[in-house]
Order: C-alpha cells, then structure tokens, then sequence
C-alpha cells in the first residue's frame, strides 16, 4: 500500500460525484413532472 496524497479520498469523491449527479437528475425530473403537471392543469382549464 503506497501513501499517495488524497488517495484514500479518491473512491468517496467518485460516490459523492455519482450521489451528486443521480440527486440532481432526480430532481431535475422532478422539476420537469411538476412543470408537466401545471401545464397540464392550465390545458385543462383552458379546455
């Protein structure tokens, strides 16, 4: 095992990078469901 700086760290930034990415699409298609839901609504009272 070699003592390389930020090393150890490396496979906890990786899964922070994928945990950040994978919240961020689920929220982007959360965001995108609410706005198809609102434009769903307004269609609907439009009708």
């Amino acid at each position: 095992m070699r003592h390389v700086d930020g090393a150890p760290h490396e496979p906890a930034i990786q899964f922070e990078r994928d945990a950040v990415a994978f919240l961020t699409l689920i929220v982007g298609i959360g965001i995108i469901a609410e706005n198809a839901k609102i434009h769903e609504v307004r269609i609907v009272h439009l009708v």
